[in-house]
């Protein structure tokens, strides 16, 4: 019999073992994404941006500050907090819910 509390961890061990393998994108889903980042940084709005990484996807919400093309990375701020994501790790770009 294992207690809840080592059965969670012992799930959250298992689900950190397998590697997550990102989907590929196709055209489409680029330049809308693409489109998505451009919007966010002309008109100031905050953007959610979700990377893949090793383990799984992870969402990043904040404003872009910058997006250098030629490193291929974007720059990107929720308060003090400071993201360089590489534009070959994003794996989807929305626009924050709101709530009604």
């Amino acid at each position: 019999m294992i207690l809840p509390q080592h059965e969670d961890a012992l799930w959250e061990r298992r689900r950190h073992q397998e590697v997550f393998i990102a989907p590929n994108l196709d055209e489409d889903e680029l330049e809308q994404m693409s489109r998505r980042v451009r919007w966010a940084m002309e008109e100031e709005r905050p953007i959610m941006i979700t990377v893949a990484e090793r383990y799984g996807p992870e969402t990043f919400c904040g404003f872009i500050e910058r997006v250098l093309l030629q490193e291929q990375v974007i720059k990107i701020r929720n308060g003090r907090e400071i993201r360089w994501i590489p534009f070959p790790s994003i794996i989807g770009v929305e626009e924050p819910y709101e709530d009604e």
